[in-house]
Formats: C-alpha cells, sequence, structure tokens
C-alpha cells in the first residue's frame, strides 16, 4: 500500500537524515529513542514514525501495537493532532491485516479531527487512505471520489509527494476499470512528479505500472522498455519484492516477443528472488512461466516438471485463497454495515455543519438586511431633508422676489403721489396771497 504520511519526530529525523542504516536498524534505534523520550508530543510523533517503518517492514502486528500505544497516550496529552494521526496508522495497520471494517471506522474518525483542527494535510490523508478501502473493496467510483479529494488538498498545499501518490493511485482505478487512457495519463503524471523529486522508488513503481498499461493494449515493446527502466531502478534500491515480480513480468513480455532465451533468464531471476523473500503467489507464477517458455522451446520434459510444480504450488494457494476469501466475504458484510454507519455519521456532521454555516449566513443576511434597511432610510430622510430645503429656498427665494416687486410698486405709487402732490402745490394760490387780496378788495370797496 503506498501511502504518505505528515508526522514528524525531531530526534528520529535527525538521527536518520545522518546515519544510513538498514530497515531493522532503523526500526531499532527508533526503539530506543522512544523509550527514553518524554509522554508527549515527540513521543507521540515518535510511536506514529515507528508504525509507518513497521509496516513497511511487513510487521503488521507490531506497527498496529505502536499505533495503539500511541492512541494512549494521545489521550492522556490531548494532543489532537497526534491522535488523529494515530487513528490513521491504527486504519492502516488494520487494513495490512484485511480487517477493512476497523481500518474505515478509523479512517473517517480521522477525518473528523482533522476536518474540525482544519488540518488540511490530514484531511488529505484521510481522503487517499478511505479511497484505498474502497479500491480493495473494487467501489471504483467512491475510490476516485476520496482520491481526487485528496489530490485537491495536495494541489493546494504543493505537497508534490502526496499529489504522486494520488495521481499514481488514480491511475490504478482506471487500469482496474480498463480505462486505459486515463490510466496512462495519470500514471504519466505521477511519473513527471517523482522524477522532479529525485524519488527513486516512486519512479520504478511508475515504469513498472505504465508497463503493465502498455502490456494489456498489446504495446510489448513499450511495455519491454518502461519495464527495464523500473528493474534497473528496484536493482540499484536492492527492492527484491519489485525485482521478483518486474522480472515475472519482463519473462512475459520477451515470450510475448518470442524472446525464449532471455524470457528463460528473466523468469529463473524472478524464481530466485521470490524464494528469497518466500512469495508464494510470484513462486508459483513463476513455474507457470518457466513451463510455458521450455513448451515453446519444444523441452517438453521441463515443461511437464514446471507445470506439475505449479500446480502443486498453485493448489496450496487455492486452499490458502479460499479460507482467505471467506474470512474477506466476512469482512466485505461487517465493512459494508460500518461503511453504512460511517456514512450516515459522516452524513449527519457535514448537514450539522452545514446548519451551522446556514444559521451564521441567516444572522449575518439580517444584519446586512438591517444595516442596508437603516441606511436606506437614512438616504430618504437625508433626500426628503434636501428637497424640502430646496422648496423653502425656492419659496424664500419666490417671496423675496415679490417683496422686491410689491416695494418696487410701493415706491412707484409713493413716488407718484408725491409728484402730484408737488403739481397741486405749485397749482392753488398761497392763502396768505389770498387773504391779502381779498382785504385790498374789500378796502376798494368801501372806498
Amino acid at each position: 500500500m503506498k501511502k504518505y504520511f505528515l508526522f514528524s519526530f525531531f530526534i528520529a529525523l535527525n538521527l536518520f537524515q545522518n546515519i544510513c542504516f538498514s530497515q531493522s536498524a532503523q526500526i531499532d534505534s527508533l526503539k530506543q529513542v522512544i523509550k527514553i523520550a518524554k509522554e508527549d508530543s515527540n513521543k507521540v510523533n515518535g510511536l506514529n514514525m515507528l508504525n509507518v517503518l513497521l509496516l513497511d517492514a511487513d510487521r503488521y502486528k507490531e506497527g498496529l501495537q505502536c499505533a495503539l500505544e500511541a492512541k494512549v497516550l494521545v489521550e492522556k496529552t490531548g494532543y489532537k493532532k497526534g491522535y488523529a494521526g494515530s487513528l490513521i496508522n491504527i486504519g492502516e495497520s488494520k487494513h495490512m491485516l484485511g480487517d477493512y471494517p476497523e481500518a474505515i471506522k478509523n479512517y473517517f474518525q480521522a477525518l473528523k479531527i482533522s476536518e474540525g483542527l482544519n488540518d488540511k494535510t490530514g484531511m488529505g490523508v484521510a481522503y487517499n487512505d478511505i479511497g484505498l478501502i474502497y479500491d480493495t473493496e473494487r467501489k471504483y467510483p467512491e475510490a476516485l471520489k476520496y482520491y481526487f479529494s485528496s489530490l485537491k488538498i495536495d494541489e493546494e498545499l504543493g505537497n508534490k509527494n502526496g499529489q504522486a501518490i494520488c495521481y499514481n493511485n488514480i491511475s490504478i482505478v482506471f487500469y482496474n476499470m480498463r480505462k486505459y487512457y486515463e490510466a496512462l495519463k495519470h500514471c504519466s503524471t505521477s511519473l513527471k512528479l517523482y522524477q522532479e523529486m529525485g524519488d527513486k522508488h516512486g519512479m520504478s513503481l511508475c515504469y513498472n505500472n505504465i508497463g503493465e498499461i502498455y502490456s494489456v493494449q498489446g504495446k510489448n515493446a513499450e511495455a519491454l522498455e518502461n519495464s527495464l527502466l523500473s528493474l534497473k531502478i528496484k536493482s540499484e534500491l536492492n527492492d527484491k519484492a519489485g525485482m521478483a515480480g518486474t522480472c515475472g513480468n519482463i519473462g512475459l513480455l520477451y515470450i510475448k516477443l518470442n524472446k525464449l532465451p532471455e524470457a528463460l533468464k528473466k523468469v529463473k531471476e524472478s524464481l530466485k528472488l521470490s524464494k528469497e523473500i518466500d512469495n508464494k503467489t510470484d513462486i508459483a507464477e513463476s513455474y507457470h512461466s518457466l513451463s510455458e517458455v521450455y513448451g515453446k522451446m519444444h523441452d517438453w520434459q521441463n515443461a511437464y516438471q514446471y507445470y506439475k510444480l505449479y500446480n502443486l504450488y498453485y493448489d496450496s494457494l487455492f486452499n490458502e485463497e479460499k479460507n482467505m476469501e471467506i474470512g474477506r466475504m466476512m469482512a466485505k458484510n461487517d465493512f459494508e454495515k460500518q461503511e453504512a454507519i460511517m456514512q450516515v455519521e459522516h452524513k449527519k456532521e457535514i448537514e450539522k455543519n452545514e446548519a451551522i454555516a446556514a444559521e451564521k449566513n441567516r444572522r449575518q443576511n439580517v444584519i446586512i438586511w438591517a444595516v442596508g434597511g437603516g441606511l436606506i432610510l437614512v438616504v430618504i430622510f437625508s433626500i426628503f431633508l434636501y428637497n424640502r430645503f430646496r422648496v423653502t429656498q425656492k419659496q424664500k427665494n419666490i417671496i423675496g422676489a415679490q417683496k422686491a416687486l410689491v416695494e418696487e410698486k410701493q415706491k412707484e405709487i409713493l413716488d407718484s403721489i408725491h409728484y402730484a402732490r408737488r403739481i397741486q402745490t405749485a397749482l392753488i394760490t398761497n392763502e396768505n396771497y389770498i387773504n391779502k387780496t381779498l382785504k385790498r378788495l374789500r378796502k376798494d370797496s368801501v372806498s
């Protein structure tokens, strides 16, 4: 299972950056560091890192114990981010042990905590691991949904390693859905990211997967080219399990290309490596391929001999597989029940968050409308006052103009009166003059 992790433990990290150990030595060294560490967030991170190393070493039960110990410690310290990490690691351990119901239960719990902390990195990890469960259960649309959710977060964070993993996982889903164009496109994108990071393990994985895609399309030359590139890198990394599988694939390609000596050589290499790591499935496949090669070379004795060995291993594997299939069927039933419960709980959580957000938006809208309404009333009142002011000012101007006109008319009237009076005064004889004249006339009359 290809995965990535967000946890850091500075003591162990410094140790691993400066000293090159074998995987076993790394595990032993980290155990010693954890043993003397205080019971705080550093120890939690150390246990989570140890879980990763143990899972990579196929020591799943030990890895589970580390994750459970980290969870107990987190419950004491209240280190929520570490709690989400321990749940992820418990889920991955359960996944590797085939307990899918418990795996997805822990993944959804981790997702919920990461969402509450707004921990984007943790959310991305949880989405990816939930996708892995759905992929394992062949629920490909659901797997793609969660892989793309994880990819979106990794792109937002600029996490190239996470993006590369997501693109590769998406490619595998499309391969299983027989959508080979999409599979090749996403795997090529993953390869480009791994090349940019200089991640040889990731590059070898992508070259191998690209070879598989070309092989099912009948493009054997392209398939062989990529498979050889994958084998070259795996040899540099001394990845025996990867070398065994890739050698077997190359042997099959040489058979298709009718290059039988080359096919025989690679299949024998695959068989040797498979026996060293005791991979019964690859051993059986190697026997089958050897039988096919010898048959094409008309070496019927060896062809028959290896075919018998193949049947022997196949029968043994079939019985094991049959028992495992019964277990898988029971686990699948439990998984579907657990999945339904977790989906309902997750849906309720989403609905609750949406309801809180809706209520918050409603309150904000009420405030906005209230403030907006108040502003509108202020504007309307201001416009009303302004209009009243203009009307009043206009009325004042009219009254002023009318007053000025009345005053002007009044002045004209008074001027006319004064003028008439002056004329009247000028025409009327003076009273003294009249009196004198009357006296004079009286005297003349007496005389």
